[in-house]
């Protein structure tokens, strides 16, 4: 298997590894997965980015979030002193999107509700089945007005966006090495 499509179904709660039709029991990608590539070369890092985002580990989803919340304070030493907890808030805000599978909580990812006999898009979602959190959410987690945000929390999360997927990039072109030198 293409070690791609392997960490495209890379949790415990996803699709079969094997659509065919051998049998009831088909192989599931687990944490024991990401393990067995931490013993062939994963490092602690990206293993912890793995099983937290894609093994809906809750201990390693706490532990990548403490890190993630170090490096924001360490970022934030050069920002004007912002209040006590805005970076916390920040740090929680822009790691809870990025753990979270942003499906919307009303049609869970369908896009759509029944509405009697019909069936008519999801309003919250704008029908598109998926749902990140809006400007006003960052501000209120931060403890600022939406002007605050928008002139100067706006740029810190995309740059907290940014670390996170080079954390999560890095992981995953890792795992594809490990894989694929199995």
């Amino acid at each position: 298997m293409d070690p791609r499509e392997a960490l495209s179904r890379l949790t415990v709660h996803g699709p079969q590894m094997d659509g065919g039709s051998r049998g009831t029991a088909f192989d599931r990608l687990t944490a024991a997965d990401v393990g067995f590539a931490l013993g062939m070369g994963l490092g602690k890092g990206e293993a912890r980015v793995l099983l937290a985002k894609y093994c809906d580990d809750r201990s390693e989803q706490k532990l990548l979030q403490a890190e993630f919340f170090a490096w924001m304070m360490d970022q934030a030493k050069e920002w004007a002193r912002p209040r006590p907890g805005m970076v916390y808030g920040l740090a929680y805000a822009v790691s809870n999107e990025f753990l979270a599978a942003n499906r919307c909580p009303v049609c869970h990812g369908v896009a759509e509700v029944q509405a009697g006999a019909l069936r008519v898009s999801c309003e919250p979602c704008g029908g598109t089945g998926m749902r990140y959190p809006s400007e006003q959410e960052f501000a209120d987690a931060i403890g600022c007005t939406i002007a605050a945000y928008r002139h100067i929390w706006a740029p810190r999360v995309a740059m907290g966006r940014r670390e996170l997927d080079r954390l999560e990039y890095a992981a995953v072109t890792r795992f594809a090495e490990v894989m694929g030198n199995e």
